[in-house]
């Protein structure tokens, strides 16, 4: 029952986590319209990547325990002993105090960057999130009513779940495997990345399948069946070729047509 509490705690999380990438994407283009940054150029791509980092840097640096990085914390939290880091101890006495407003500035920190010209991962922060949610989760038990398993098995299956669950990968389980080398947690584990495949697609498509509707990859079709395939048509999931070399293509040339098609594509 506890399990089914925080497995469903996490697959809603991971839903809000990939409605909130729409939303903020929204909002950011209507930003860009307001000041005149419509189509693709180096202005607006360097107002979008300053804007990022400074939320970032304002939301992050005031918070000792922001700055560690996603190994540190889940190296932390994974751990079957009581949480040590001296930062979880800055904001209160109770360390948990501190693990939920990580949480919630993480996984404000991670929605930012979604979309923008910039290299981010996506992975890593929601298996990280993932995983402070469940050791949140198994610390409140330990407090109240003292559970039998350990925070650290919470933390595992939270994080599984939701990477599993915004990811929508069902292959995150063998990801776990491997990192805790134990097979010990193999029923929760593959339990809950099954479940949050079938409970987060319900709300949301994927983070993937939304970045790649960002750039213009519509080839994700939900409605899969006979009488769908024969309607569609290469057409539909071809581009037509911006550029091409010949034998007398001079490099000078090549550089500049690479240029505006990279530009064309940010």
């Amino acid at each position: 029952m506890r399990v089914c509490v925080l497995l469903l705690n996490a697959q809603i999380g991971a839903g809000i986590f990939c409605r909130l990438a729409v939303v903020l994407r929204w909002t950011q283009m209507n930003l860009f319209a307001k000041l005149g940054l419509n189509g693709p150029s180096l202005k607006r791509r360097t107002v979008h990547i300053v804007s990022i980092c400074m939320a970032t840097a304002i939301l992050t640096y005031p918070l000792g325990i922001m700055r560690l990085s996603d190994r540190s914390i889940v190296n932390e939290v994974f751990r079957d002993q009581n949480l040590s880091f001296p930062q979880w101890t800055q904001i209160s006495e109770y360390p948990q105090v501190t693990l939920f407003v990580y949480i919630i500035v993480k996984f404000m920190t991670s929605l930012l960057p979604c979309g923008a010209p910039i290299s981010v991962g996506v992975f890593g922060p929601l298996f990280t999130i993932g995983a402070a949610v469940g050791r949140l989760y198994g610390e409140t038990l330990m407090r109240y009513w003292n559970p039998t398993q350990s925070p650290a098995t919470y933390a595992v299956v939270g994080a599984a779940c939701f990477a599993a669950s915004a990811t929508q990968t069902v292959s995150t389980a063998v990801i776990f495997f491997e990192l805790t080398s134990q097979l010990s947690h193999m029923v929760p584990v593959m339990t809950a990345c099954t479940v949050s495949y079938f409970v987060c697609g319900a709300i949301s498509p994927s983070i993937y399948d939304i970045l790649a509707g960002w750039a213009g990859l519509h080839s994700v079709c939900y409605d899969l069946n006979e009488h769908v395939l024969s309607q569609k048509i290469a057409q539909d999931y071809m581009s037509p070729v911006p550029v091409f070399f010949t034998k007398e293509t001079s490099y000078d040339e090549a550089i500049q047509a690479l240029v505006r098609v990279l530009m064309g594509w940010h």
